[in-house]
């Protein structure tokens, strides 16, 4: 009995998927950490946060494998992980190029741990989790110049394994909102309102009249958040794209009134997984196109993703 659960399960978990969804969140994720980085460069803010004390910085210092460098070893380390996530958004190096940006960007944390965001340790998992999966495959630099054969499908368990590792995301976040403020608070000042006219967070006016008048507005959207978010076990169903379709909308709504770095988009940037079933017809225009181009779109057909 147990050994025929077991090959169900195996079979379920081991079965082959549409593995682009995965493929576009490797090119798009890193591309995004990479611009952060180049933010930070660009603001001066390099030696500051990562630099050694007698530099300037609040580093501890590097890790021990790069403690022969000195001082030039935060540099190089900030340049390995550029370079790291530039061919792992190409394709080119797949595995090895995602585990060192995994390793350059850990040692990140240990120079500054103050530095270390919550979101920087959400896309150093699912940077992980891309490692176990063939989306290194896909949409590739050497794909698309035809140098080498594509693939198209992944193993089901890496696919499920992000559906479960965001409905977890979003279940902690609901339950915190739940017992760590008054979110269902439709009065003078809702929760949702006192944190976008936050000036540490939020982008909006406190002053303005306007946001006030609409404060019964920020109640009843702060009360849907929670309760989305405590629904997120629907990333586990067939229904996960609908699901998605709402964060889709709370993500884009954050970009554009919070001021929280990179997080809203990162966020966004793991959602084809999850929006699959819409954009395969996407997909498959693409695949079109590097085939016109030359291209080496795989051998094996595509096939339709959803979470069951």
């Amino acid at each position: 009995m147990m050994g025929r659960v077991w090959e169900l399960w195996v079979e379920r978990t081991n079965r082959p998927v549409d593995v682009r969804p995965l493929a576009l969140v490797r090119i798009v994720l890193p591309l995004i950490l990479l611009f952060d980085l180049m933010e930070v460069w660009r603001q001066g803010l390099l030696t500051p946060l990562w630099g050694l004390p007698e530099l300037g910085g609040l580093g501890l210092g590097p890790p021990t494998w790069l403690t022969p460098l000195g001082s030039a070893g935060m540099p190089l380390l900030v340049s390995v992980l550029g370079l790291s996530l530039l061919l792992l958004a190409a394709g080119v190096f797949g595995r090895p190029a995602g585990l060192v940006a995994v390793l350059a960007y850990a040692a990140l944390d240990d120079l500054f741990p103050l530095a270390d965001r919550g979101i920087d340790r959400l896309i150093r998992t699912v940077l992980i989790l891309l490692l176990c999966s063939r989306a290194h495959r896909c949409w590739t630099l050497g794909g698309l110049l035809g140098w080498k054969t594509e693939e198209r499908t992944t193993a089901a368990w890496s696919v499920r394994a992000l559906h479960l590792f965001l409905a977890v995301v979003y279940l902690s976040a609901g339950l915190a909102k739940l017992h760590g403020g008054d979110w269902f608070e439709f009065d003078q000042d809702p929760q949702l309102y006192r944190v976008l006219t936050d000036p540490m967070a939020g982008s909006l006016d406190p002053n303005t009249p306007l946001w006030k008048t609409l404060a019964p507005l920020f109640g009843l959207a702060g009360s849907i958040t929670v309760l989305w978010e405590l629904s997120s076990v629907v990333l586990l169903t067939r229904h996960a794209h609908r699901f998605a379709l709402v964060g889709l909308v709370m993500h884009l709504g954050i970009a554009c009134t919070m001021k929280l770095g990179i997080f809203a988009w990162a966020m966004l940037a793991l959602y084809p997984v999850l929006l699959a079933p819409y954009l395969c017809p996407l997909f498959d225009r693409i695949d079109r196109v590097m085939l016109r181009r030359g291209g080496a779109p795989g051998s094996e057909p595509p096939l339709p993703q959803t979470a069951e």
